[in-house]
């Protein structure tokens, strides 16, 4: 009986390494529970569950979560703390680029007309 082996393992993004706050974090990996996240933030948002507070603060979870696996100081806490609006907002879509790319670039929360 013939075998089938695929190795998953072999499928590794390229390397995408952010500077923030003098920190150089690896923003490379973004485990499933993250996109999962994402999926449940735009749910919320297109169901107006959150408020624009909420919002702000939600969407800055799943990018924290992807610095923690390099970087646990990286909190949203440490987010906010260390960033300005700006710096802030680019470095989000820079972290969730990979995920926008795979979902057709649609923002979370958006639906798709």
């Amino acid at each position: 009986m013939a075998q089938t082996i695929k190795d998953f393992n072999r499928l590794v993004p390229e390397q995408r390494i952010a500077q923030l706050g003098g920190k150089e974090i690896d923003v490379t990996r973004i485990p499933s529970r993250v996109t999962l996240q994402l999926a449940q933030y735009a749910d919320d948002v297109a169901e107006g569950r959150l408020t624009p507070r909420e919002q702000f603060i939600n969407a800055l979870e799943p990018v924290a979560s992807v610095c923690k696996l390099t970087d646990p100081e990286v909190t949203v806490d440490w987010l906010l703390d260390n960033t300005d609006f700006i710096q802030l907002s680019e470095f989000t879509k820079f972290v969730l680029e990979p995920i926008m790319q795979q979902a057709g670039g649609q923002e979370p929360g958006k639906k798709q007309e």
